[in-house]
């Protein structure tokens, strides 16, 4: 019977992770939409709160630009950057959040939630930008494949 309590209890606290996981990767996806939807939004807000003026930013929705043309080894800047590391994270909650994690599956989901992401970004204002798409795929690409090769070392 000792040993069904801890198997049972193991198997709680495994369940227990992939559940704190998903949630961890539900925060996360809600904060890049959040990102991508809301932030003219947010930025006009805080600058009317602090300065009492008008931010001079305008929100507007489908007006965004489209780049379908790479550029950024010609212009690396802190954006290229920051998308770079805005969706390592993705590549280390995903795995964690299933039960049996793929790198390819990660790298799939990965991929798709890019392309949903930077689909969205002109229905509010934003441009569509293929520099953000590969540069989002190479974070993923980077977390998730030292994620699986931690993985496999940790657990051969």
């Amino acid at each position: 019977t000792m040993l069904s309590v801890r198997s049972s209890l193991r198997i709680k606290s495994r369940w227990a992770k992939l559940q704190l996981m998903s949630v961890l990767l539900v925060c996360y996806l809600t904060g890049l939409v959040g990102l991508v939807a809301f932030l003219p939004m947010v930025n006009s807000f805080w600058y009317k709160l602090l300065y009492h003026m008008d931010s001079g930013i305008t929100v507007s929705f489908f007006t965004g630009d489209f780049n379908l043309v790479p550029d950024f080894f010609r212009h690396l800047h802190g954006e290229t950057i920051a998308n770079l590391l805005m969706f390592m994270p993705f590549g280390i909650l995903y795995p964690l959040a299933r039960k049996k994690p793929s790198w390819k599956d990660t790298m799939a989901a990965g991929i798709c939630c890019t392309l949903i992401i930077e689909l969205l970004q002109p229905i509010f204002g934003r441009a569509f930008d293929i520099n953000d798409i590969i540069m989002n795929t190479l974070g993923v690409l980077a977390s998730a494949t030292l994620f699986f090769l931690v993985k496999r070392a940790v657990k051969p």
